[in-house]
C-alpha cells in the first residue's frame, strides 16, 4: 500500500480501550525500520486535539495517517482529512472498534499494520449529524444513554459497556420523534433506538444493519419499536445474527438526507463520542468523501 520511503503519521489515544500503548510504540519503530518507512507520532488530547492534529499533518505531510485507538481516534483523524486525498489507516485499540469491525480491520496490531504495505484504499462514505462528522454508527435513545453511563462511570472495555447496557436496558421506555424526508413528508414513530447507520454492524460484531454498505451514497435510519419484553430476546438474537431487517420490531429504511426531532432531548452519540443534546438531528450524506486502508 505505502510505498518505500513512505511517510507515516501514527495518531494515538493512549488512554483508548484501556490499553497500555507502550509495547506499541516500540513495535511502530520496528515495522517502520523493517518496511523502510518514515514515521511520527501524535498523541491525542482533548485540549485543541483537532487543531493540533491538522498542525502535526501540514508539517509532517504524511501520506497515510493510521489512528491508534477506538472510534473516536478514527474520527478525530477523519476530520481533519474528510475530502482529502490522504488515506487513514486503522489499529484498533478501542473499547468497540465499530469502523474497524465494520471495515474487517484485524483486532491484532500487528496484522492491522500489515494493512499498510498489502492493503487497498477504499473510498467510503461519511455522515454530517448537526454538521458533525459520523463515519460508522449513530444513536438516540437507549444505547446512546448507555454510552453516556459508560463515559460517566469510566469503566473502560467491554465489560463496562455490557454493565451499564442491562441497567439501561431494564430501565428502557420509547420516546416519539417526529421524522422530516428529503421530499417533506412528516412520519411519526415511537422508539426505543433510533440508529443513523453508515456501516453494518457495531463493534460488537451485531448486524444492527444487515444490508448496509459504506460506499453506497445512503445511509439507513434502524428504528427499534416499542416492544413486549417477551420479545426483547428474539430481537437482540435477531440483531447478532444478522436478521434484524425479517423482525417485526425493527424498520430499516435508507435516505440521503432526514430530519429527526423529538419533544425532549436525548442523549445523541456520534462514533461513540456523546454529543451536545438536541430536539433536532439533521443527517445528511457525503458520498464518497474519505479513503481508508482496507484488507
Amino acid at each position: 500500500m505505502v510505498k518505500a520511503n513512505g511517510n507515516i503519521l501514527f495518531v494515538v489515544n493512549p488512554i483508548s480501550g484501556g490499553n497500555d500503548k507502550s509495547e506499541l510504540i516500540g513495535y511502530l519503530k520496528e515495522f517502520a525500520l523493517s518496511n523502510n518507512l518514515t514515521y511520527s507520532v501524535f498523541y491525542t488530547t482533548e485540549l485543541k486535539g483537532l487543531e493540533n492534529l491538522k498542525l502535526a499533518i501540514n508539517n509532517v505531510k504524511p501520506e497515510i495517517i493510521a489512528a491508534v485507538g477506538g472510534d473516536g481516534t478514527c474520527n478525530l483523524v477523519a476530520n481533519a482529512i474528510i475530502n482529502s486525498k490522504t488515506a487513514m489507516a486503522i489499529i484498533p485499540l478501542g473499547s468497540a472498534n465499530g469502523l474497524a469491525t465494520a471495515l474487517d480491520i484485524p483486532k491484532d496490531y500487528e496484522e492491522a499494520l500489515d494493512l499498510l504495505v498489502s492493503g487497498r484504499i477504499k473510498l467510503i462514505d461519511t455522515i454530517l449529524i448537526n454538521d458533525k462528522i459520523c463515519l460508522h454508527i449513530s444513536d438516540i435513545g437507549l444505547n446512546a444513554r448507555v454510552i453516556k453511563r459508560f463515559e460517566e462511570e469510566k469503566i473502560r472495555g467491554f465489560y463496562g459497556y455490557a454493565k451499564q447496557f442491562f441497567k439501561e436496558l431494564w430501565e428502557a421506555r420509547p420516546s416519539r420523534f417526529i421524522f422530516v424526508l428529503e421530499n417533506g413528508k412528516t412520519i411519526k414513530k415511537k422508539a426505543h433506538v433510533v440508529a443513523i447507520a453508515n456501516a453494518s454492524k457495531y463493534g460488537t460484531g451485531a448486524l444492527i444493519n444487515p444490508n448496509g454498505k459504506m460506499d453506497d451514497g445512503k445511509f439507513e435510519i434502524v428504528i427499534v419499536k416499542p416492544y413486549p419484553f417477551f420479545a426483547l430476546f428474539s430481537i437482540m438474537a435477531a440483531i447478532f445474527l444478522g436478521y434484524a431487517d425479517k423482525v417485526k420490531y425493527v424498520e430499516i429504511n435508507s435516505y440521503r438526507k432526514i430530519k429527526i426531532m423529538k419533544k425532549k432531548t436525548q442523549p445523541l452519540h456520534i462514533d461513540g463520542e456523546i454529543m451536545e443534546e438536541s430536539t433536532v438531528v439533521e443527517v445528511v450524506i457525503n458520498p464518497a468523501s474519505l479513503r481508508v486502508i482496507v484488507p
